[in-house]
């Protein structure tokens, strides 16, 4: 009888354990699940802002460069404006084959973590574990083709269109007398990010493996024990 009791505290303990766990992994997986959101829109911006590099107060003249759009300041009719160009339906129109090969890399780093909000739908017909796994490989992919495409862009400032904003000086990897703009620094966090966000996910799946390795015991209703579990425990 003294066993029978012991049994079934270690029971008890054992499910508050693995209740416990299972709340603390849902709120984990909600904030995953909301800064994945919010990486996805850091992407998209990035990738749509030409504000990656631009003038600064030392520079030549007056604009600024993105992945596949740059802006410089031209004469018009009604004075100076500040006019873009470059059409991502047109891959003619970006300027060089390095700022091509960024907004290539780029634009598939925002397909993948799109393709990851859409895969959050499987939590609904599969195990956690298999979406986790899932959602933590794209994130991976998309993490790995933003960072080729954050080191692809500054092969082309040599390109003549921005040493007429930075200067004759721009070069590759160096931009003259132009500066990092808002949109190249957050795609830079974005890596950061990302990549977390790619771990966690990772280690979600492989906690909620652990999960299901915990619940080998019977379910207790209303403190009651089922009764041939305690007879096969005593007859052991």
């Amino acid at each position: 009888m003294v066993a029978s009791v012991a049994q079934v505290e270690f029971i008890e303990s054992s499910q508050m354990h693995t209740s416990n766990y299972l709340r603390s992994s849902k709120a984990v997986g909600v904030l995953w699940g909301v800064f994945t959101f919010c990486f996805a829109i850091i992407d998209v911006v990035v990738f749509i802002q030409p504000q990656w590099i631009g003038d600064t107060v030392e520079s030549k003249g007056t604009g600024y460069f993105g992945l596949w759009k740059h802006c410089s300041l031209v004469k018009s009719a009604v004075g100076q404006e500040i006019i873009c160009k470059g059409q991502l339906e047109d891959f003619n129109t970006i300027l060089n084959p390095a700022f091509r090969a960024a907004t290539v890399f780029v634009g598939l780093s925002v397909v993948i973590i799109v393709l990851c909000l859409c895969a959050m739908l499987f939590f609904f017909f599969f195990s956690p574990s298999t979406v986790f796994h899932i959602c933590g490989w794209l994130q991976f992919f998309s993490g790995a083709f933003l960072i080729v495409g954050v080191l692809a862009f500054p092969g082309g400032w040599s390109d003549p269109s921005v040493q007429e904003v930075c200067g004759p000086s721009a070069r590759h990897f160096y931009p003259g007398q132009c500066g990092l703009r808002w949109a190249y620094i957050l795609a830079m966090i974005g890596v950061a990010d990302v990549l977390v966000l790619a771990a966690l996910a990772f280690t979600l799946a492989v906690r909620h493996v652990k999960l299901l390795s915990l619940q080998p015991y019977p379910i207790i209703y209303k403190g009651e024990m089922n009764q041939g579990y305690v007879n096969d425990g005593q007859r052991s």
